[in-house]
């Protein structure tokens, strides 16, 4: 049975392999991730959860802005770069974002202590605090995306998700037992601790990979403001996309307070549960999709997008149904007063399952070199999401937050799928599988 199930796992495709195991990490960090959340939610309430996810999201948000979309650049130019062997220019991409990365860590720095020192606007952990999780987390994106760029995806996912989430789950839950008071600012201790430490373990872990795939040095040659121009669709793309996420909890944290921010926290994070089958395909397909396209292999990213397409349809739609029919279950790990929720997290859902059917659309036209496509069609559905969001809060709370996030996500693909349909010939959706059935039979 064992060599049956060996055999068939070494049969499969690079990707599918790559994607299962992937999912198995992902899918291990998030548990983890919902135990640490259920665990704080418990420990804090929904009032102080809410207080610490509320400083959270802007923690993550100025995060993405350190890396001013670099990172990015990277899994899209690295590949072919290596392919190449334009080993001085790789040099120089690297030089650059570590450059960045400091010098947008300082001011973000200094920022954050004008705010501390003037109160204005008032974060429960601080603002010092806040901007030193962001940086340490824009660093790990940074470094993230240079392991995807050297093809080193899982050991990314290893140590970005699950050590991470482990380490972080472990500390929580020894601070739980050990009666110790739990409070957002000791959780942002935490995160900045578990950061710095992921961080070294990747760096360790590009220097070899770098070593063993670049064996002749090469003085690096800058094309500074030609990757800056081309980050900067990037990074405007990579905020619209945290923003049409943790724009729900900026909002109903500021419209609402911290209450219901925790309470839609807790449904969210089932929707991210459904995300998870995207965001595997996703950062494997980017570096792969890259690489087919430097070698003009048509067939050969037609394949790619129809097997993240499979993937995503057999374990997204899945979750779906399971949590949709179980939400007040689910609900209820995080307390009583959670299951409040449950038709929020249901209309989420339903959002979720938009993208899933919808496929690698937006990946697709980045490595096509659409981005601004990709970027102008993103921020006017986040434009859409603040203006919606403001309007229906105040009347309908959390459940229109979440009604307008179903709508602008079927919106968003829509205009994406247009695109793509009317300038190649590639299909990213899940009919591309019919599509190809259809097509062997006849």
């Amino acid at each position: 049975m064992r060599a049956r199930m060996l055999a068939l796992f070494q049969g499969l495709s690079e990707f599918q392999r790559k994607a299962g195991i992937s999912f198995v990490i992902r899918f291990g960090g998030l548990a983890i991730q919902f135990v640490a959340s259920i665990l704080v939610a418990r420990a804090l309430g929904a009032e102080g959860f809410g207080a610490f996810t509320y400083a959270f999201s802007w923690a993550l948000l100025i995060g993405v802005l350190l890396g001013v979309g670099l990172g990015d650049l990277s899994v899209r130019e690295i590949p072919s770069y290596l392919q190449n062997n334009n080993i001085s220019e790789l040099n120089g991409l690297l030089i650059v974002i570590l450059c960045t990365l400091g010098v947008m860590g300082a001011i973000a720095a200094v920022v954050c202590f004008m705010l501390e020192r003037t109160g204005v606007f008032d974060l429960a952990p601080g603002w010092l605090l806040v901007a030193l999780v962001a940086a340490l987390h824009g660093a790990v994106l940074a470094l993230s995306n240079l392991l995807n760029a050297f093809q080193r995806m899982l050991t990314s996912q290893s140590i970005e998700t699950l050590f991470r989430q482990v380490a972080y789950v472990s500390v929580v839950a020894v601070s739980i037992y050990f009666g110790f008071a739990l409070s957002p600012s000791w959780l942002f201790t935490f995160h900045a601790a578990i950061g710095m430490t992921a961080i070294l373990l990747m760096i360790t872990v590009l220097t070899r990979e770098y070593s063993r795939k670049i064996t002749d040095s090469a003085a690096p040659v800058f094309h500074t403001v030609a990757w800056y121009r081309g980050a900067m669709p990037l990074l405007i793309t990579s905020v619209a996309n945290i923003l049409l996420t943790e724009i729900d909890i900026l909002i109903v944290g500021g419209f609402l307070g911290d209450y219901e921010v925790g309470l839609f926290r807790a449904a969210s994070r089932g929707a991210m549960l459904v995300t998870l089958a995207n965001i595997v395909v996703l950062q494997l397909l980017a570096p792969m999709i890259s690489r087919a396209l430097a070698e003009r292999d048509h067939d050969g990213v037609q394949s790619l997008l129809r097997q993240a397409a499979l993937v995503a349809f057999l374990m997204g739609l899945g979750l779906c149904v399971v949590l949709g029919l179980f939400a007040p279950q689910y609900l209820s790990l995080f307390g009583p007063e959670f299951t409040e929720v449950s038709d929020t997290l249901r209309i989420l859902l339903v959002g979720q399952a938009i993208v899933i059917l919808a496929g690698a659309d937006a990946i697709l036209l980045i490595m096509l070199r659409r981005d601004r496509t990709v970027l102008w069609v993103t921020v006017f559905a986040v434009l859409a999401k603040i203006v919606l969001n403001s309007l229906v809060v105040g009347t309908y709370g959390v459940n229109g937050i979440a009604v307008v996030s179903a709508i602008v996500f079927l919106c968003l693909h829509f205009v994406l799928l247009t695109v793509i349909f009317r300038t190649t010939d590639y299909d990213t959706t899940v009919m591309s599988l019919f599509r190809r059935s259809a097509g062997s039979t006849g």
